[in-house]
């Protein structure tokens, strides 16, 4: 009961001292514990929708969208990470079956759940690059889930495409407002900023063992980020300024970035004087 509740809310609390490294010949219970996982980051709004769907015979048109990205980039993942596992030799000690599951497992848990099936010293760059990805775009909208959400990435994407292509961005026939659009840059470009100076800080009052590179404190850094929970094992050896600048890196991953730094600022004044438009030459 306890790993089942810690699942479906992408907490990562676990009562064996090693999270889930001890069943990775145990596919049942990978694909059980990552199918929790799954399911609360899909959010509450899209699990109404699909509870109601028998009876109404229709999705949201968010519904749609959110599930769509879902499955693109959790096959992107299982492929990407299942390719440089396999190509690493990460899980070559076990069958067929219990890679894939463990590659699954993998490719589910970044989205802020925390589970750990291998110990990350021996997973490849490339999976680790994954990881962090994962960890950054994080779940649904409305779900237990951290990151910046699956949704949107999505627009930001839509966006650049249709732009490239000259034309509106539309979804399932709707038009998206460009307000939409900006939020869904803000919180991306803000993510990254806020990711870049934590790893300066950190990079400067955090001591790298041997053997390790940037990864042993950028995977801290995102993890926290995305309330994910996954180390390489600086968590306990960390400084207080260190401790302090994770702790904010997960309050504002948990709060939403929209919502803390709208919080800081004051209420939206309207500009009475609007000067002549002018072009910036960028690029």
């Amino acid at each position: 009961m306890f790993h089942s509740i810690s699942a479906f809310n992408n907490a990562g609390f676990d009562l064996f001292g090693d999270s889930l490294i001890g069943f990775q010949d145990n596919s049942y219970i990978l694909l059980i514990i990552a199918s929790l996982i799954f399911s609360g980051g899909l959010g509450f709004i899209v699990w109404m929708d699909i509870i109601s769907f028998p009876k109404n015979k229709k999705l949201t048109r968010y519904s749609k969208f959110t599930l769509i990205l879902t499955g693109i980039i959790l096959t992107i993942s299982i492929l990407f990470i299942g390719l440089s596992e396999w190509r690493y030799g990460t899980f070559n000690h076990l069958s067929l079956g219990d890679q894939l599951a463990n590659i699954i497992f993998m490719a589910v848990t970044p989205r802020t759940a925390g589970y750990a099936n291998v110990d990350y010293m021996d997973v490849s760059h490339a999976g680790l690059f994954m990881t962090f990805i994962l960890m950054f775009i994080g779940g649904s909208s409305g779900s237990t889930a951290g990151g910046v959400k699956v949704s949107t990435i999505g627009l930001v994407v839509m966006f650049m495409y249709r732009m490239f292509k000259g034309e509106e961005i539309n979804v399932f026939s709707r038009h998206i407002s460009y307000d939409n659009v900006k939020r869904a840059f803000f919180i991306i470009f803000v993510g990254i900023i806020m990711l870049i100076w934590s790893s300066m800080i950190l990079f400067i009052t955090e001591e790298i063992p041997h053997g390790f590179g940037m990864e042993y404190i950028l995977m801290e850094v995102m993890s926290c980020f995305g309330t994910v929970g996954l180390s390489l094992g600086l968590t306990p050896d960390l400084t207080v300024i260190g401790k302090f600048v994770l702790m904010l890196l997960m309050f504002v991953g948990r709060v939403g970035l929209m919502t803390f730094f709208w919080s800081l600022g004051g209420p939206k004044k309207e500009s009475k004087v609007h000067y002549p438009e002018m072009n910036i030459m960028v690029g």
